[in-house]
């Protein structure tokens, strides 16, 4: 790390060169020199008053940077001013520069005395010199503080980088690096002191930096690069030098042209200078590259050193984390060799050469497969590739005490992606877990890499995990999927887990030769791949979560377990001496028919062995028949697409296209075309529009050929301009079905057969070509543009829907219908829909989204928010599908051909409910929300209040809300146009506000009459609207309110049965008055205190407000209205109390869209108090 710091410095020292600066571009300064030497060409050395001018200005120069050092200082103190005395020395330094330049600006300001002795005189040639030298000296000072300046935000920038990269333990190397560039800019004034600080500096930090951390990164990076110090003091050597010729040969040439008879500087002086600049920047350029590759090779050690290892658990057993490793038992079977066998009716089959089976050996082994685990890797760009990987194991004893054997674990690398170790695990041996005397023991195993760190090795171990073992064991050889047989034989037919019926191979030579028919067919001129046509089924055994018990079946392509598939014909005869088996050749797993159409009709016999090593341990027999069908397939054919629409999408196959058949069939001359139309012609259908179409062979029709494609979709047919190109056109209904299919493609044959029409000869009947279309759709669409002071939430998805706003008439009143319209909140008061940059106009719908997650309380009871259909339908074939999430409305209008037409599904969603009752409606084409005028509807209205806003704070789901979507209508058919965030929530705000929270106080045992016994009902419940607005405010203003909500009636339920209170300590939520006392006694009443009316509390006030009275609102109409509310009456009829007691008394409030109800606290305070 010193040597980068040196290397660093000696690039600093370039900077205080003539005017010359660190981590800039030269070319303009160089450009500013060289036209300072063109000035200078010709002119005469300036006189003594322009030197003193000149010197006045350096004066001021200097000044101005002295004045930026003293800045970039104070800057660096507050960088550094939480360190202790160590640091206080590298600010010591800083001062020291400081204070030297001061010293130069009183030199200077001398000089200038000096030459104001000696205005009347010129200066001598040396004194020109010497000011020369001065002026170059001021202009570097500024340079090296402007450099200074921009070094120090640099090495901060480049260093915050490396902060957020690397964390805590790079926050050493932060700190080194941050005061090494210190000491590099302090090198541009003085140098030869910077050189000698950096290794102090490093030494002041030490205890600074977290315990081994920084000097195990010092290590490495040292380590890395020794020969570095030799390279670096060369260069330091080599450049001081050639900065001391620098400065000799300029002053030197400067002296010269001072001497001469002129007095000038001349053509052949100012080239030799710009030529040692010249040389300079050479010099400069290529210590700066030096300076960067070092950089980046700190940079790469940092970023590449592997931490820690985090192992990835596919299972948890027993609530440890651990990976299912499955390995195999392998049993060989023992065979006899045989001579020949008769058998048949008559014995007219003879086997030769067979055979025999005799039973299943006694011994086994096991086959240890290679598999793949994960580990995560801290850092995530750690290089592992090159390290030494291996797995420690410990096999213990999880109950009883008996010593376990040992397992053997192989690691290797395997990849590493998105921050991800995957490892290579194989074993050798394993403690199997299920075999009754080792089943209480388990195998734990970490992975362990060793990575180099400088000069030493450091071994990285992962946490622990359980190797979870389970056994296979093989039970038959069986034909794939790709090549089921249609057996007539049942006992062959066996089921494998999961219900899936499968065919197993003949278990003995005769019995695949006596079978009704042969299982697999080749044409004569064809070779049959039988690679791929056979699995091995094979029997689970473990408690695995990954598969149940039973029977499974795998072709082991990958090979797991070692094993492999051979094929050998058998010797057959059937009533001659030719052997059937003899009209075929099997080589590298393909057999290939013999003797021409010889060999037609011919069923050679296939022994299908599964081995492991030499062992045998599966094996079965198939019989293949030979036939004359002669064709040739195309591959891979053409792929085309179609765009998923309104309209038949037609695809086509192109002349150029063909190219590929003509060449499968060796037609590779200029009249390819020709020479192929000479012999093939498309197989047409009986109309001659359409192409036939085939499919390849299946379990209905055994052989490796094609069967007529019955369920083909969309058609083919010939282009009208040329028989070279084909047409596929499928209507949206075929578009969406294979648009089902898997990767959105449709693979279709078409057949090209034999012109019989006096055509040449060829060696093929049919030539199959496949094609393969894949329909794709476009992106979703976008819902926009939102008005953003109309929305909220982190995702912008949530809006209000408000009753109307009162208006400046107060005599107005609040409509009793609720009617908003959420268009809106949309700009231009409409959604726009987008693909891309491009809009897409067409038919839109609102409805209520089918997952709807809004509860509230009524009564007591909880009502869920809920729609009338949740279904999605396909448009085409009439699937359906149930949503369960409103993200999910997009995926199904991306999978389907989503029905906007269908009247039941979620598009047709125009009532909101809460439980059973429709509280809203929504009109589908106009977007405006009706809020229903019932009883019950009004009673979840008022459930929760809108102030503070239910839903303002992201998350919180409070309140009246509904979910509502928005869907478009594709143009030229019924189906819903995918888009995205095309939901979205919409709280409505209950109309008022009913405040209980004012507490009231009354005193015992004053008179009934008196105001200390009576609360007034306006000064405990106070109201705002939905907006905040308080009714009662200052000048009364908006005490219309009352009037325009109609707060119609209030209720104060006196009896004790139902006021609550904290009498003698008891839980005021619980404990009603009557059960403690019936001396307290409460009223609500109106008029004046001494004659008041009584209100029946199941009636309470009914309020009116008569036209008269407005719209002159004010205070005398505020006192009348308190009036009209009345007031709490607090009567005790029994013993003085001592201290005081809480009521908690129910109240409501109606209002036009409903009643509030809540308690009002009213605080008893004993007489005196």
């Amino acid at each position: 790390m010193k040597k980068f710091f040196r290397l660093v410095s000696v690039l600093a020292i370039a900077g205080l060169t003539l005017t010359y600066t660190s981590c800039t571009d030269y070319s303009e300064d160089i450009d500013k020199t060289n036209g300072r030497i063109d000035d200078l060409e010709n002119v005469k050395l300036p006189d003594l008053q322009k030197q003193i001018d000149a010197n006045k200005q350096s004066i001021a120069d200097l000044n101005t940077a002295i004045a930026d050092a003293n800045k970039v200082i104070e800057a660096l103190k507050k960088q550094v001013g939480d360190l202790d005395e160590a640091h206080k020395a590298d600010i010591k330094r800083l001062e020291t520069l400081t204070t030297a330049l001061t010293e130069n600006v009183t030199a200077l300001t001398n000089r200038v005395q000096a030459l104001e002795d000696l205005k009347d005189t010129y200066l001598t040639k040396d004194d020109a010199a010497k000011t020369y030298a001065t002026l170059s000296e001021v202009a570097q000072v500024k340079k090296d503080v402007s450099a200074l300046q921009t070094d120090l935000a640099a090495a901060n920038s480049a260093i915050e980088e490396l902060g957020k990269k690397h964390g805590e333990d790079i926050e050493a190397v932060k700190k080194l690096i941050e005061k090494a560039q210190t000491a590099a800019d302090n090198a541009q004034s003085r140098a030869d002191a910077a050189f000698k600080e950096i290794g102090a500096l490093k030494e002041s930090l030490k205890e600074y930096v977290k315990q081994g951390a920084f000097e195990a990164q010092v290590k490495l990076l040292t380590d890395k690069d020794n020969e570095l110090e030799q390279k670096i003091t060369a260069n330091e050597n080599a450049f001081n030098e050639f900065k001391e010729a620098f400065d000799d040969n300029v002053k030197k040439l400067i002296k010269e042209s001072c001497e001469s008879a002129d007095g000038k500087i001349n053509k052949t002086i100012a080239e030799k200078i710009k030529v040692e600049v010249d040389r300079l920047e050479t010099k400069i350029s290529g210590l700066r590259t030096e300076v960067t590759t070092e950089f980046n090779k700190v940079w790469n050690i940092l970023n590449g050193e592997l931490r820690s290892l985090v192992f990835v658990p596919e299972l948890i057993v027993d609530g440890v984390e651990a990976v299912e490793y499955t390995y195999a038992w392998i049993q060989p079977r023992e065979y006899e060799k045989k001579a020949e066998k008769k058998f048949g009716e008559g014995n007219i089959y003879t086997l030769k050469n067979y055979e025999e089976f005799k039973g299943v050996a006694n011994e086994g082994v096991f086959s240890y497969p290679a598999d793949t685990i994960q580990y995560e890797m801290n850092p995530s760009s750690a290089s592992v590739k090159d390290a030494p990987l291996t797995f420690l194991v410990k096999d213990i004893a999880s109950i009883t005490t008996k010593a376990p054997k040992a397992s053997a674990l192989n690691a290797s690398y395997v990849d590493v992606k998105d921050g991800n170790l995957y490892v290579g695990l194989k074993a050798t041996s394993v403690y199997n877990n299920l075999i009754k005397d080792v089943k209480d023991s388990v195998t734990l195993f970490a992975l362990q890499a060793t990575v180099r760190k400088g000069a030493t090795d450091t071994t990285i171990t992962s946490d622990y995990a359980r190797l979870y073992s389970s056994l296979l064991s093989f039970e038959g050889v069986a034909f794939s999927k790709e090549a089921e047989p249609a057996f007539d034989e049942t006992p062959y037919e066996c089921e494998i887990s999961g219900g899936t019926e499968a065919y197993h191979l003949f278990a003995d030579p005769d019995e695949a030769v006596l079978a009704e028919k042969a299982q697999l067919e080749t044409g004569y001129m064809q070779t049959l791949d039988l690679n791929g046509l056979f699995v091995s089924h094979y029997k689970l055994i473990g408690k695995t979560t990954k598969k149940a018990n039973g029977v499974y079946e795998e072709d082991f392509k990958g090979n797991p377990y070692e094993i492999k598939y051979e094929y050998t014909l058998v010797d057959y005869t059937k009533s001659s001496e030719i052997s059937e088996s003899s009209f075929a050749a099997i080589a590298d797993g393909k057999l290939t028919p013999k003797g021409g159409k010889t060999a037609i009709d011919r069923e050679p016999l296939v022994r299908v062995d599964v081995k492991y090593g030499n062992n045998v341990i599966l094996r079965g027999y198939v019989r293949v028949k030979i036939t004359s069908n002669e064709f040739v397939t195309v591959e891979p054919g053409f792929e085309i697409s179609a765009k998923f629409g309104c309209d038949d999408a037609t695809s086509k196959v192109t002349a150029e296209n063909m190219k590929l058949v003509y060449k499968a069939l060796d037609f590779t001359s200029d009249k390819a075309e020709a020479d192929f139309d000479a012999r093939y012609v498309l197989q047409l259908d009986a109309a001659a529009v359409e192409a036939v179409r085939y499919i390849p062979n299946d379990a209905t029709n055994p052989g490796n050929g094609y069967k007529a494609d019955t369920k083909a979709i969309g058609t083919v047919t010939e282009s009208a301009a040329t028989l070279s190109e084909l047409i596929l056109t499928l209507t949206p209904e075929e578009q969406n079905e294979v648009y089902k299919m898997s990767g959105h493609k449709y693979t279709t044959y078409v057949r090209y057969i034999r012109n019989k029409a006096g055509a040449p000869a060829d060696k093929y009947e049919g030539v199959y070509v496949p094609i393969t279309v894949e329909v794709t759709k476009n992106a979703p669409a976008t819902v926009g543009a939102k008005l953003a002071q109309y929305w909220f939430g982190a995702n912008n998805d949530k809006a209000y829907l408000n009753v109307q706003v009162p208006g400046a008439d107060p005599g107005r009143a609040l409509p009793a219908t609720w009617v908003t319209p959420i268009n809106q909140v949309w700009d231009g008061n409409k959604p726009v829909f987008k693909i891309g940059d491009k809009e897409v106009t067409g038919e839109y719908r609102y409805y209520f989204a089918p997952i709807q997650t809004a509860k509230v309380t009524v009564d007591g009871e909880e009502y869920a928010f809920s729609v009338r259909s949740k279904t999605i339908y396909d448009k085409y074939d009439g699937s359906h599908f149930e949503v369960n999430s409103n993200d999910e409305i997009t995926e199904y209008e991306l999978k389907l051909a989503a029905d906007y037409g269908h009247t039941s599904s979620i598009y047709y969603n125009t009532e909101l409910l809460a439980g059973t009752e429709v509280i809203a409606t929504i009109d589908q084409a106009t977007g405006k929300i009706t809020y229903k005028d019932t009883d019950f509807a009004k009673k979840v209205l008022n459930s929760v209040p809108s102030v503070p806003r239910p839903g303002a704070v992201e998350d919180d789901l409070r309140g009246v809300y509904a979910v509502i979507g928005v869907v478009l209508k594709s143009q030229g058919c019924a189906v819903a146009v995918p888009l995205t965030d095309q939901t979205n929530m919409y709280y409505f705000l209950r109309p008022i506000n009913a405040d209980f929270s004012k507490e009231g106080e009354v005193i015992d045992s004053k008179n009934a009459y008196d105001v200390t016994s009576n609360i007034n009902v306006l000064d405990v419940v106070t109201f705002s609207d939905w907006r905040g607005e308080d009714f009662v405010t200052e000048g009364f203003k908006n005490l219309w309110f009352f009037k325009y909500y109609n707060i119609s009636n209030i209720k104060v339920d006196v009896d004790p049965e139902h006021v609550y209170t904290n009498l003698n300590g008891s839980d005021i939520e619980t404990t009603t008055l009557k059960e403690k006392t019936e001396k307290i006694q409460l009223f609500h009443c109106t008029g004046d205190l001494i004659t008041p009316t009584v209100i029946d509390p199941a009636v309470g006030v009914i309020v009116d407000y008569r036209s008269d009275l407005l719209p002159n609102w004010g205070e005398a109409q505020y006192d009348g209205l308190v009036k009209k509310f009345g007031f709490i009456r607090y009567q005790n009829n029994g013993t003085l109390i001592d201290k005081p007691f809480e009521l908690l008394i129910p109240v409501e409030v109606t209002y036009t869209w409903g009643t509030i109800k809540d308690y009002v606290k009213v605080t008893v305070n004993p007489k005196g108090l």
